[in-house]
């Protein structure tokens, strides 16, 4: 399953709305999470520069999070 927008418009695609998840997830106290990325058009994508703006995002904020990513 890969939710998109028509499900519902609560799932974050851009790596500005996955970042943005994370970090208010981590407000409340997470301390790990699973990250998928997404490309332009919602698609699910595996290329390292999608992950690594993502990461690059959370970790300017906060080191302590312990990031799982989909291989």
């Amino acid at each position: 399953m890969v939710p998109t927008r028509d499900m519902t418009p609560h799932v974050p695609l851009t790596p500005e709305e996955i970042i943005r998840d994370v970090l208010a997830c981590a407000e409340v106290g997470i301390t790990s999470v699973h990250l998928h990325a997404r490309e332009p058009d919602g698609a699910p994508s595996s290329r390292p520069e999608v992950f690594a703006e993502i990461i690059a995002g959370i970790r300017e904020a906060r080191t302590d999070i312990v990031l799982g990513v989909t291989t």
